[in-house]
């Protein structure tokens, strides 16, 4: 973020994604392996489900 405020440069761009390669670790996989769990930045948000309206804090204290 303090990047984005002050605004980023290449140079600056270019050193970090060096550092992260540089500290990433290697995966050792078969030719045919294939990656499911990708980073879900494209999904949407999460739905978040409040809990049903009978609970309440004390029940729940008190299981």
């Amino acid at each position: 973020m303090a990047l984005r405020v002050r605004g980023e440069t290449v140079e600056e761009i270019t050193a970090g994604a060096k550092v992260m390669r540089r500290h990433a670790l290697a995966v050792k996989a078969p030719d045919h392996a294939l990656d499911t769990c990708g980073t879900a930045a494209t999904a949407p948000a999460p739905t978040i489900f409040p809990p049903p309206r009978r609970w309440s804090l004390r029940r729940v204290a008190y299981m």
